[in-house]
């Protein structure tokens, strides 16, 4: 169990680490990018239209924020299973030395 816990906690560390060095940002650009792309053609555009472009864009990137949470979550469980199973270890053990003679 807590090789398992620990598999989590390193999985969910690389997801992200993985994630914040080259997925997240790029992400954010290529969101940008398009969104950019998509506002209405000319010099200058309309106060509604930015606003609108720069709502959708943070909306985007709020969902894509929302992702973190999974590898954390991983990571918590993981924790957690390495938690109980070193406590539960503890607990057997006190109990096995505790019923055991001393000398004699």
């Amino acid at each position: 169990m807590k090789r398992i816990g620990l598999g989590w906690l390193v999985v969910g560390f690389v997801w992200l680490f993985i994630d914040a060095m080259s997925f997240f940002s790029s992400y954010q650009h290529v969101r940008w990018i398009w969104k950019s792309q998509n506002l209405p053609p000319g010099a200058s555009i309309s106060r509604e239209e930015a606003v609108s472009g720069m709502r959708e864009l943070s909306l985007d990137l709020n969902d894509r924020h929302r992702f973190v949470l999974l590898p954390g979550c991983i990571m918590l469980a993981g924790g957690l299973l390495v938690f109980i199973s070193s406590s539960s270890g503890r607990t057997k053990g006190s109990s096995v030395q505790a019923s055991s003679p001393n000398g004699g």
